[in-house]
């Protein structure tokens, strides 16, 4: 096969590569020199493969470091966040036909997991706590908030119940923000149903109106 374009990119230091006239990828000046690719060189699949593999892990690799620069992300959403780029810059980064799509987003998730930048145990930790320090709930509630950002069932739990052991400081401070100067009554449908939707239960519920009367009896 053999390489019938190298076009400079209009606003970025990157070429167009063609191979038999066909798009293939972008690439960098680093990667010309390396692989010492010219118009009219004859190169293999394998190593056609081999480059566009690594241009296009080092462009997505590159992303996902920026996404997780601002914030932590779970390793569910990081893919979730590829497999979107994928769809957006499929044609412009590499070829429609582009095969190895899968290869390259393990292989971008297992670098930013080596340097820890994704770990899914401290993503629940700071999670949990920005929860606690700005929209208190109970633990069950949190640990649903935790699965619908695709982390496992048993990290979870276990990062809830280590930092929030019980639900008895939690559900004390969620009632005294809603309603700061009234007590809890278990006849009133709509206090109730406020605290069940933050994720408490009926013992939870008890336990806070117990508290609640032998505080004002003091």
């Amino acid at each position: 096969m053999k390489i019938t374009k190298i076009e400079l990119q209009q606003k970025r230091r990157r070429f167009n590569l063609e191979i038999e006239g066909k798009f293939v990828c972008s690439v960098s000046a680093t990667t010309l020199t390396h692989y010492n690719l010219y118009k009219g060189k004859e190169i293999t699949e394998d190593e056609i493969q081999q480059i566009v593999d690594k241009e296009v892990e080092n462009r997505f690799f590159d992303r996902a470091v920026a996404l997780l620069s601002a914030r932590l992300k779970s390793r569910w959403q990081v893919t979730q966040y590829l497999n979107t780029l994928f769809i957006k810059k499929k044609g412009l980064w590499f070829g429609k036909d582009f095969p190895n799509q899968v290869g390259v987003t393990e292989s971008v998730l297992s670098r930013l997991e080596k340097l820890g930048l994704i770990n899914d145990h401290e993503f629940a930790r700071a999670f949990v706590e920005g929860r606690i320090r700005s929209r208190p709930r109970g633990g069950s509630q949190i640990i649903a908030e935790l699965l619908s950002k695709g982390i496992s069932k048993e990290i979870a739990k276990t990062v809830v119940y280590e930092i929030l052991p019980d639900n008895d400081d939690m559900i004390f401070r969620v009632f005294r923000k809603k309603y700061p100067n009234q007590t809890l009554d278990l006849k009133n449908r709509k206090q109730i149903d406020f605290l069940l939707r933050k994720g408490f239960d009926w013992d939870d519920i008890s336990k806070l109106s117990k508290q609640l009367k032998d505080d004002s009896q003091e």
